[in-house]
């Protein structure tokens, strides 16, 4: 329910990003979390297109201490193609430029599975829970399925991840299972065994769902600022030794400067997940600020920016229960 006493801004008084990662249209899919043009049109025009600051203003005020409670500013995460073609013209009707946070390997022509395996969930199941029902058949008949039940019901599953409020229980013992449990490699062959059992079609997949280089050298030619989000996109990055946390970020930010002409400027944490290497290895690298992923006041890195994560957004605004 929308809180009726209290507008956006008076509600959440600290300036920030609004976070926001896929959308749908007749060329996306639904996929959980997914939202339309119309929803972000509505999400803007609710809180008041004055607070939006464009990214440019919005960085170099907070270089010089002088944002506002009341500033806010639009971020998407992942180098998305939806983001592109669904909210992309939206911002140019509203007058907004907003961060684009890219994590570099697509770039060099890899599909990362991370996104390849929400395409999957998104075209091949009506809704996550329908995934994750088959996801535990598929795991309980290998040899990782051991002790399957106790995790399922273990407190650490149930409240894994528990500060983003918008996840499901599914959600949060989905997320246990990949991270914690599994692992990359192991998680990995059972996406890959279940996708190769499916009748998802790959031609063409790399290109319905990244920006390309083109793309992103039109955003910056249009005033909008496009920053780094890794290379690989780890989505535990902070458990990487010294050297494989220092090639991400090295190496997503020398592919970015090679492919804009001028170094990038902002970041944001994949997984809202970061220690004190990284915020040391940003400083190196002369990254002037960052973003999590969550609304926390307080921080004393400029390279923890907050942001809203826009579903907790659209739920404070009336928009989805």
């Amino acid at each position: 329910m929308a809180n009726q006493s209290l507008t956006y801004t008076e509600a959440f008084p600290v300036s920030h990003g609004l976070l926001f990662h896929h959308f749908h249209d007749a060329s996306h899919p639904v996929g959980q979390g997914s939202i339309s043009c119309e929803e972000l049109y509505e999400i803007v025009d609710r809180i008041g297109l004055r607070h939006f600051l464009d990214a440019g203003e919005w960085m170099e005020r907070a270089r010089v201490g002088q944002l506002q409670p009341t500033d806010l500013c639009l971020t998407f995460d992942d180098n998305l193609r939806c983001q592109y073609d669904v909210a992309r013209p939206v911002l140019d009707a509203l007058g907004i430029r907003a961060f684009w946070f890219v994590y570099t390997s697509p770039l060099q022509g890899v599909t990362e599975r991370l996104e390849l395996y929400r395409y999957f969930r998104s075209v091949q199941f009506p809704d996550f829970d329908s995934f994750f029902a088959a996801f535990l058949d598929y795991l309980a008949a290998t040899p990782h399925g051991q002790g399957l039940d106790t995790i399922m019901g273990s407190t650490e599953a149930a409240t894994y991840l528990d500060e983003f409020p918008f996840y499901s229980l599914t959600d949060r013992q989905f997320r246990y299972l990949r991270d914690v449990h599994l692992g990359e490699a192991r998680y990995d062959a059972v996406m890959e065994g279940m996708i190769n059992a499916s009748s998802l079609a790959m031609a063409d997949i790399h290109s319905k769902l990244w920006m390309d280089a083109k793309t992103l050298l039109g955003l910056v030619g249009s005033g909008h600022v496009v920053g780094t989000h890794s290379h690989t996109h780890p989505t535990r990055i902070e458990m990487l030794s010294d050297g494989a946390l220092r090639d991400e970020h090295v190496t997503s930010h020398r592919l970015l400067a090679d492919l804009l002409g001028t170094s990038p400027r902002a970041m944001s944490h994949p997984c809202n997940m970061w220690d004190d290497r990284t915020l040391d290895i940003l400083d190196d690298l002369g990254f002037e600020i960052g973003f999590a992923a969550r609304l926390e006041v307080g921080q004393t890195s400029r390279f923890l920016q907050p942001r809203h994560d826009h579903a907790d957004v659209m739920t404070f605004l009336g928009m989805r229960s």
